[in-house]
Parts: structure tokens; C-alpha cells; sequence
């Protein structure tokens, strides 16, 4: 069993900077209680990337594969996976590749409902209607994102003039943690 640490990962500063880019996030703390340094430097990498702007660029893309690639996927596709797509090269290949990345994420293959695609775009509308900003579509929040990769917190804590703060507990079915806190009153 690995050591016990506490990461903080990112912390934005002013609420000048907060109102005019629309940021919820205040601070990450991922407490990491298993584990290998490469699966940390894993789980740290995957949290940068959730929130860079965009997470994903469809260079070269347009119409529905670029809103699929931005959009429906920006927050669960890997890095490699979405360099693969971008190098295709017909319509034809791009569906067969979206057939074959929801097929690897059924968890149950050979019945006609795929569970995981269900509930990501379910986790896409209730983001969108939960989390919606004045001028970022409820996807697009921190919070949004975060729920759309990650699904409901483990345990939420709001209290007026706090930061919101959510937990996650046995991440990617370790002992590790992750406390997140959001300025919810971010515009």
C-alpha cells in the first residue's frame, strides 16, 4: 500500500478572472492513498486535461464528428483515442470508430442496450439542466464537466458564502479521493 498525500491540483485566483471566464472551480485536492506514482501522475494528467479549454479540438472536423469529438465525448475520450479519430480519413471510418469506442465501454456487449452510453448522455442533459450559466451551456461549467466524466459526487456540501464542495471516494477502484470545491457563485 502506497503513502498517503494530498495533491492540489489547481486553484484559480481572482474573481475578476472567475466572472469573466465563467470558472466555478476554487480548488482540487485528489487524497491518494494507493496506488503507484505512475497511476497518480495518471489521475493528475486526467484531471488537467478535464479542465483545459477545449479538452478536445476537432482540427479538420466539422458538422456532427466535430460536435461528437468536442462536445458528446470531450470528457471521457483519451488523448490517443481522439488523435485515432482526427487521422481518419472518410465518414465511413469515423462511424465505424464511434460504433467500436461505445462498444468498449458496454458493459454488457451482445444485449441491445449499451448502459454506459445511456447514462453518459444522461449525465449530459442533467448538466445541462442543472448546471446551466448565463453564458456556458451546463456541459461546458466545471461542475458539468466534472459530473459529466466522473457522475454524482459521494457526498456534497454546500453552506451559504462557502465554496460548494463534492467528494468522491474509490477512485478508478482505489482508495484515493478527490475534494473539489466550487464558487457557485461564479457568473
Amino acid at each position: 500500500m502506497g503513502s498517503i498525500f494530498a495533491l492540489v491540483l489547481f486553484c484559480l485566483a481572482s474573481a475578476a478572472q472567475q466572472e469573466r471566464t465563467g470558472k466555478e472551480l476554487v480548488a482540487t485536492k485528489v487524497i491518494a492513498k494507493t496506488g503507484s506514482h505512475e497511476e497518480h501522475r495518471d489521475l493528475h494528467a486526467t484531471l488537467e486535461r478535464l479542465f483545459e479549454e477545449p479538452p478536445v479540438k476537432a482540427t479538420g472536423l466539422e458538422g456532427s464528428y466535430a460536435k461528437w469529438l468536442e462536445e458528446d465525448v470531450a470528457y471521457i475520450i483519451s488523448t490517443r483515442e481522439a488523435k485515432r479519430f482526427l487521422e481518419l480519413r472518410s465518414d465511413e471510418e469515423r462511424e465505424q470508430f464511434i460504433l467500436q469506442f461505445w462498444h468498449r465501454r458496454d458493459p454488457t456487449p451482445g444485449t441491445e442496450a449499451n448502459e454506459d452510453k445511456e447514462e453518459h448522455y444522461r449525465r449530459i442533459a442533467f448538466a445541462n439542466q442543472r448546471f446551466q450559466k448565463a453564458n456556458l451551456q451546463g456541459w461546458q461549467t466545471d461542475r458539468g464537466r466534472l459530473y459529466i466524466a466522473l457522475g454524482p459526487p459521494d457526498e456534497m456540501e454546500a453552506r451559504a458564502g462557502r465554496p460548494q464542495k463534492w467528494v468522491y471516494k474509490n477512485l478508478g477502484g482505489t482508495e484515493d479521493s478527490l475534494e473539489v470545491q466550487f464558487d457557485i457563485t461564479a457568473k
